[in-house]
């Protein structure tokens, strides 16, 4: 006997879906609205790509719930090959902290680049990596502040950016 389900939906759901050696390791965690696109994608430009077995997929109901699973299943699993881990809740460091600035995104918006694609493509970047760095999921590399810096010539990284403060000798990340 099957049962079925009836849900309402507001937006296309979003996989998230891990990729395994032929030994189970596991190679790579990501999420994707349109599978069989980020699969070309990664097998023309993912090295570990050929190493990929099996692969398994959870579908989440929206794009949010997708990125929090991924990003949890990237510091419990601890895949091979994704490049960009979650920042930690909290670490050691004499370095402090940043992140971008809550009205960033409006200054994309403005100059023209309203969705992670278009600016991940500006900054020659990763869109996983702009929505995890854009919604405080994970800290902005250098990299990634200097391509918003040579984006905004006119804005100073204060501007761009906020230092989070230091707590009891701890860099807190949201």
């Amino acid at each position: 006997m099957s049962a079925t389900a009836e849900i309402e939906i507001t937006e296309a759901p979003t996989a998230l879906y891990r990729c395994f050696a032929v030994d189970g390791s596991l190679l790579y965690v990501g999420v994707s609205g349109n599978l069989c696109l980020r699969f070309r994608a990664h097998a023309r430009s993912s090295h570990w790509w050929g190493l990929a077995d099996r692969k398994t997929v959870a579908l989440f109901l929206t794009r949010r719930d997708a990125l929090d699973a991924e990003t949890a299943a990237i510091e419990r699993e601890q895949p091979l090959h994704n490049i960009a881990r979650p920042a930690p809740k909290c670490i050691h460091s004499a370095r402090p902290s940043c992140r971008p600035v809550a009205h960033l995104r409006d200054l994309f918006t403005q100059a023209g680049l309203a969705t992670d694609g278009s600016v991940a493509g500006c900054l020659g970047m990763d869109r996983s990596t702009v929505n995890r760095v854009m919604h405080w999921r994970q800290r902005p590399s250098s990299k990634f502040m200097a391509q918003v810096l040579a984006a905004f010539p006119e804005l100073r990284f204060e501007d761009l950016f906020e230092v989070v403060q230091r707590q009891g000798g701890m860099s807190a990340v949201p």
